[in-house]
């Protein structure tokens, strides 16, 4: 598929993470709410987050990732936790 390179930008996000502490004591949260890419490449949904809780064993996950530069076409994965 042809596509204009020029148009896919670049974006960095970083977080840190105190190392300092232990692991049992460190906040990964931000990592099970699956806010990892910008909604123009994933979009996801969850069932913990639906349901209001935290991920738990058996939880659903559905994921549609996008190929650039447009939603047109897409793959789709739903995952069982």
């Amino acid at each position: 598929m042809d596509y204009e390179k020029t148009r896919l930008t670049k974006y960095i996000t970083t977080v840190e993470i105190d190392t300092t502490r232990k692991f049992d004591q460190l906040n990964l949260d931000f990592l099970f709410e699956y806010r990892i890419l910008p909604d123009n490449i994933m979009a996801f949904e969850n069932q913990w987050k639906d349901e209001k809780n935290e991920m738990g064993i058996g939880d659903t996950n559905a994921q549609e990732v996008y190929i650039p530069p447009t939603k047109t076409y897409s793959l789709k994965m739903v995952f069982g936790l």
